[in-house]
């Protein structure tokens, strides 16, 4: 089953995080704050061979990061910012030339690996409690045994206590404490259910209401209206009949008004007050989808596209999208744009490939 669910996983490329920004990112040279978004995915960019699957865009043009990140099936899937250094995870094999299995990072000049590395895959990283946590698909962090959760605290790796018994998709701090969402069902010691939704407060994992039906996921975690919304692909939350999306208060779970969600959700952001989602639908031909909430109405038509958008990223007035697709209500963007609200504005042409990850300095 779990070989059956990476065929299906690889085809979709999710959601990054974000966090305070380092002072120095392009060869040690110093930028001002907001100058710099970075980008990482499957992607080079036309006209310069050094950009590999990771970039900062600055003063109008690409730069890279070194020589950039490496791997089999490499996807940079998910980058924070943690004690001034850049930190990036996914299929990630190496990072600058340099040894880095499933997460790296950039200290403004140079790659290198983080510990040990992680033998698996990242799908998300937070920065809770003063530690970085990396979550995804793995058995060990640093060479210690640590399922599908771990945590850096700048020198070492440590457990998250008995780790997860399945991938993590998302990671999300709400109310003081630390939510993964997934396709787990218990912890891996096996003393509770924990049904694709779990919590962690700093020393202990507790469960989140009832969490969602088997046979389901939870893919994105996000907060909007000072409640935590669960996106993914399942038909109950706790006691309530819902399509693929609800929302949680920190003591029950609550319908989102899902009745016209009926697809896949895999990627969420809230820009100006309202809930962004994208991701794949339901129709036989899988086509890309986005909706838009508000808190009480759902609106679908603000983009259209030509294949999947794969992250969102909020930061002031702008939305940043990457994915997959090539265009966006007809015009070419090649992967990433910005919205102002009103308008699409490019990042140049684009890349060649995909984007997964997006964050803003």
């Amino acid at each position: 089953m779990k070989y059956l669910k990476l065929l299906f996983l690889v085809s979709i490329i999710f959601y990054g995080c974000k966090s305070e920004a380092p002072t120095q990112i392009i060869d040690g040279n110093t930028t001002s704050p907001s100058d710099s978004l970075f980008i990482g995915g499957s992607f080079t960019i036309q006209g310069n061979q050094s950009i590999n699957n990771i970039a900062v865009w600055n003063d109008g043009n690409w730069y890279a990061l070194g020589t950039g990140i490496s791997g089999h099936n490499v996807d940079v899937e998910c980058m924070t910012f943690y004690n001034n250094e850049l930190y990036v995870g996914g299929f990630i094999d190496s990072a600058g030339g340099v040894v880095a299995h499933g997460i790296a990072k950039w200290n403004g000049k140079n790659w290198s690996a983080v510990g040990n590395g992680i033998n698996g895959r990242v799908t998300s990283l937070a920065v809770y409690k003063n530690d970085l946590y990396a979550a995804g698909w793995f058995s060990s962090a640093g060479g210690l045994h640590t399922d599908n959760i771990a945590k850096w605290d700048g020198s070492n790796w440590s457990s998250v206590g008995t780790g997860l018994s399945d991938e993590v998709y998302t990671l999300c701090i709400y109310n003081d404490e630390l939510y993964a969402g997934g396709w787990f069902t218990i912890n891996y010691s096996g003393n509770f259910n924990a049904n694709k939704i779990a919590k962690w407060n700093g020393a202990n994992w507790d469960t989140v209401g009832s969490g969602v039906n088997s046979g389901s996921y939870i893919k994105t975690l996000t907060v909007f209206n000072n409640e935590l919304y669960a996106t993914g692909y399942f038909s109950k939350c706790g006691n309530v009949t819902v399509t693929n999306i609800a929302k949680w208060n920190n003591s029950i779970w609550q319908s989102a008004d899902s009745t016209a969600l009926s697809n896949r959700i895999y990627v969420s952001a809230v820009y100006k007050n309202e809930l962004h989602l994208a991701g794949q639908s339901n129709s036989s031909n899988d086509l890309p989808y986005y909706a838009v909430w508000n808190g009480a109405d759902w609106n679908f038509s603000r983009f259209s596209f030509d294949n999947w958008p794969n992250s969102l990223y909020s930061s002031g007035d702008f939305l940043y999208v990457g994915g997959l697709f090539t265009s966006v209500n007809g015009k070419t963007v090649n992967g990433i744009f910005k919205w102002d609200g009103t308008s699409i504005q490019n990042f140049g042409s684009g890349v060649q490939g995909y984007v997964s990850s997006i964050l803003l300095k």
